[in-house]
């Protein structure tokens, strides 16, 4: 990416919306993709199931370090490591598992393509969520 861009864009509640900025250009979304990919777990499989997988702790570690936690009463025999939370790679690895895992890989990049239009007010046209 141009490191060299930058925009910003605003839409209020009653839907007016500013832009200002190279706002035309793709970007990509990198870790901001973190929160949105928790909530579509939370709301496949609500907070106890995700919970069980990913913690929701301060790791005290950079977000690119691959480290789990061992947590006191995993809900198999034996101990078990998970993410310490699903905003650290580690745990937004395992987020992305549980999101639609039914689903065949196109199938669930096109619904997670959607959810990112929707949220963010962008088009259809297949190269870029805006």
């Amino acid at each position: 990416m141009n490191p060299d861009q930058f925009a910003i864009s605003i839409t209020t509640t009653d839907g007016q919306h500013f832009s200002i900025g190279d706002s035309d250009s793709p970007f990509s979304i990198q870790s901001c993709s973190k929160p949105v990919s928790y909530l579509l777990a939370l709301e496949q499989w609500g907070a106890e199931y995700v919970h069980k997988h990913v913690g929701f702790e301060p790791s005290g570690r950079r977000f690119n370090e691959m480290i789990l936690k061992e947590i006191d009463n995993p809900p198999v025999k034996g101990p078990k490591m998970i993410p310490h939370n699903p905003m650290i790679n580690s745990g937004a690895i395992m987020i992305t598992s549980m999101i639609w895992p039914e689903s065949k890989s196109q199938e669930r990049l096109d619904k997670v393509l959607d959810i990112w239009r929707q949220i963010s007010g962008g088009g259809n046209d297949g190269d870029a969520v805006g």
